[in-house]
Parts: C-alpha cells; sequence; structure tokens
C-alpha cells in the first residue's frame, strides 16, 4: 500500500537523487510537480512529496541530477537554459541546503555522520591506511538514518591512521549508471587508559582487577609517593572474564597502586 507521498508529476521522471535529510530531487519532462508548477525539475519533501521553493526552470528535459559532496547539484539534459542562466545540456546548481558530513573514529568504530544535502547511499564501505596510498577494507557500513557505521573493529592506536569512507548510489537517466563519493580523514588514535578497580577481599587483603582489552600495561605499587618507589605486584594477574585480577596481601599503614605502560 502507498504511504503519503503523493507528488502527481504532470509528466515523465527520469532521475532523481535523495539528500541526507530526506528530501528529494527530481528531474524529468514534466511542468508540475506535488502541487506546484515545475518545469523538468524540482525538489520534494520527503514526507508528503509537495515541492519546496527550489525553482530552477528547465525549459526541456532533465535528464541526469547528482549531488557533489559540497550539496550542489549537477543536471544533464536537453535545456538551453536553467537557473536563469544561458546553460546547454548540462549545469551546476547551487543549493540553499548546506552538505553536512563527518568522519569519527574510535578504536572500535567508525561512523560517517551525514546530514543536510549530502548524498543519501545505497551502501557504504570503509577502509584504513598508514600512507594514504594503499588501503585495506575495513569491511561495508550499517546504516542508521541517514548514518553509517561500521562497529566491532580493532583499530591501531598510538599512530597516524587514515580513514576512508565510500558511498554508493544510483545515478543518471532512470538511475541506471552508478556513482561514489567519499570522504578520508587523518586521525590519531590515543592508546586506550584501563581503569583499575581496587576493592578489600578479606582483612588484609585486596583485589585489583582491569580490563583485559587493554593490554601491555603493568601493575605497581608504592608505600611512599614522595619518594617515587613503585615495584611490580606479585603475583602475576589472572584472567577472569574480561579482567585481569590479582589478590594482593598489604602489611603497611598505606598502599598506592597504579597500572604503567612500559
Amino acid at each position: 500500500m502507498a504511504d503519503s507521498f503523493n507528488p502527481r508529476a504532470g509528466g515523465l521522471v527520469f532521475s532523481i537523487a535523495v539528500q541526507a535529510d530526506g528530501k528529494v530531487l527530481a528531474g524529468g519532462s514534466f511542468t508540475s510537480i506535488g502541487g506546484q508548477s515545475r518545469n523538468s525539475i524540482a525538489r520534494l519533501d520527503a514526507t508528503t512529496g509537495l515541492a519546496d521553493s527550489f525553482n530552477p526552470n528547465a525549459p526541456f528535459a532533465v535528464y541526469n541530477i547528482a549531488l557533489q559532496a559540497d550539496g550542489k547539484f549537477l543536471v544533464g539534459g536537453d535545456f538551453p537554459s536553467i537557473g536563469g542562466q544561458s546553460r546547454i545540456g548540462f549545469a551546476r546548481l547551487n543549493n540553499d541546503t548546506a552538505a553536512l558530513q563527518n568522519l569519527t573514529a574510535t578504536p572500535t568504530n567508525v561512523t560517517w555522520v551525514r546530514g543536510g544535502a549530502s548524498q543519501q547511499f545505497t551502501r557504504v564501505t570503509f577502509e584504513s591506511s598508514t600512507d594514504s596510498v594503499n588501503y585495506t577494507s575495513l569491511g561495508n557500513g550499517t546504516p542508521s538514518g541517514s548514518n553509517w557505521s561500521l562497529t566491532g573493529l580493532n583499530l591501531a592506536t598510538g599512530q597516524n591512521l587514515y580513514l576512508r569512507a565510500r558511498g554508493y548510489y544510483g545515478s543518471g537517466r532512470n538511475n541506471g549508471s552508478q556513482s561514489i563519493q567519499e570522504s578520508v580523514r587523518n586521525v590519531f588514535l590515543a592508546t586506550p587508559q584501563p581503569r583499575l578497580n581496587i576493592q578489600r577481599s578479606a582483612p588484609a587483603n585486596v583485589l585489583l582487577s582491569w580490563a583485559t582489552n587493554v593490554p601491555g600495561f603493568t601493575l605497581e605499587a608504592s608505600t611512599n609517593l614522595t619518594a617515587n618507589l613503585w615495584s611490580v605486584v606479585s603475583p602475576a594477574p589472572a584472567v577472569s572474564g574480561t579482567n585481569n585480577v590479582v589478590t594482593n596481601t598489604i602489611s603497611d599503614a598505606a598502599r598506592f597502586y597504579r597500572l604503567r605502560q612500559p
């Protein structure tokens, strides 16, 4: 069953492009669409299909529409003019809505945040590189609204890393071709810092634990912070579930603990 989206084009529609904010660009040979007089090109509300104020007024057919990364439109067709300018068959049009995007990352997650007039994609892939030349696939993104994410990663920390996101979408007349947009970002992911948990387990014992997913840290103890003398705690930690665990017997008036990465 059709929903409330009902542009009622007074002619043929040859090409569409969808913005990240949900608005739909339509090109064709129509003279009206979305309840308004629009020649060959219009932008429609995502829910109702009503045409908004965008009105380049192409006197003849628009066959192709593509959105640039900056939100501007590329259009091709049979027109001799468009947007109030003499343009024969091909033009680039300004958009009154900004294209918003941001590529963010943590050691376990990459997200391509997209909004406004950014192109809506049908598929997104993520890749990483240490030199911005040779890239390794991380996997396919999962959509959430207009954003795309990939989780469960184990990205290198403590070094520069290049992340590349590529979005794929249909374009051209009758969406018969496919186009790609990409975003590349250089990031430096800091090494995660573990949290040391300390509990009293007996009158003379303390139980110390920290997550196993942050390797390379050594547990040390000191009885005098002023002297800054630290020694490695024994016994060595045992793994319990997702934590490193150490039971330490204390006999001093005060004892301090720290995790240190050599």
